[in-house]
């Protein structure tokens, strides 16, 4: 049996052919268990002392992904898999030591009544700063370049996360003892560049929306930023979308843009945000143009703007203020 997050998962039906060794398999397994999984697969596992290999590739019938508590935002999946992975240990899984490459195919998920195909989907990861990590599918292509940690990179991002609400929340006490309890910051520098393309990304999304027609984002929206590791860290995040709808309301020509810098043993923030579309179409509502919204968060201060007019009339609506941190309060 196994035991995934306290819940005991008893798998039936496992046969095999395969040279079994410590550390070492190598052959054909199934399990045919429509409980909770059926596949097949044939390759090797090497986890011996610096081997650390995974070269699997198979077909997974049925996976039931909520019953075995890998995730209640998915009920089913299925695909065919071709994984060629080093630095694989079960036992001692790091992720900056994992290098390779995994393809799948048909890859079938379904929530409910709501279900989506991803056509083909290709994952690469090395150690070549230029193409550290690149993720293509028939839905959006994305690639990562630098010379950076993942796990020093995901500590960052949610230390970064904690500090900015412990900011907003603006409890003194509470941010005190935050950063006399917080250990030292490790100093490495590193650059994370990234990219993303959304070749179509509303059949996916859908999938995990109670309201299909909720969100839409045009097809091939853009994303791309930078995260600076260091004392100083540094996020960046611009996108563009041709179109945007929320709960039917539509937005033209978007641009987001989003920068941080903080340093890391410092309550000061440093951050911008910056939102424009060029035409909106709401339900029930006059056409509108020429939406702006931005803000800079500065210290203990937060000036804000926002403008939009009326679409072929001189009807306009300009806000402008500011949202000053007391001690304790907002």
């Amino acid at each position: 049996g196994l035991n995934y997050n306290g819940q005991a998962i008893d798998l039936h039906n496992i046969s095999t052919t395969a040279s079994l060794a410590e550390g070492f398999f190598q052959g054909k397994v199934r399990i045919d268990d429509p409980t909770y999984m059926v596949m097949e697969a044939e390759g090797l596992v090497d986890i011996r002392p610096g081997r650390d290999s995974l070269k699997l590739k198979g077909v997974v019938d049925t996976l039931f992904v909520s019953k075995l508590g890998l995730s209640q935002n998915l009920d089913v999946l299925h695909g065919t898999f071709n994984v060629d992975f080093d630095g694989f240990d079960p036992f001692d899984f790091q992720i900056d030591d994992l290098t390779g490459r995994a393809q799948m195919d048909s890859v079938f998920l379904q929530k409910g009544n709501r279900s989506h195909t991803i056509e083909w989907m290709e994952f690469n990861a090395s150690e070549d700063p230029a193409q550290r990590l690149v993720l293509s599918t028939s839905n959006i292509d994305m690639m990562v370049s630098g010379d950076f940690s993942y796990t020093m990179v995901y500590n960052d991002l949610i230390s970064l996360a904690k500090e900015y609400m412990l900011n907003f929340q603006n409890n003194f006490e509470e941010l005190e003892n935050y950063y006399i309890q917080k250990p030292p910051t490790d100093d490495s520098r590193y650059k994370l560049n990234y990219s993303m393309t959304l070749r179509d990304m509303n059949p996916f999304i859908n999938v995990f929306l109670d309201d299909p027609d909720s969100i839409g984002i045009s097809k091939n929206a853009v994303l791309d930023g930078m995260i600076l590791g260091g004392q100083t860290r540094v996020f960046n995040l611009y996108a563009e979308a041709d179109s945007v709808s929320v709960n039917g309301q539509y937005f033209l020509q978007n641009t987001l843009e989003f920068n941080s810098s903080k340093i890391a043993d410092s309550a000061n923030v440093l951050a911008s945000l910056y939102v424009q579309s060029n035409e909106q179409v709401f339900r029930n509502f006059t056409e509108t143009k020429g939406l702006f919204a931005g803000g800079v968060w500065n210290k203990d201060r937060i000036n804000f703007d926002f403008n939009i007019s009326q679409k072929e009339l001189n009807n306009y609506a300009f806000i402008r203020g500011d949202i000053m941190f007391l001690e304790d309060t907002i």
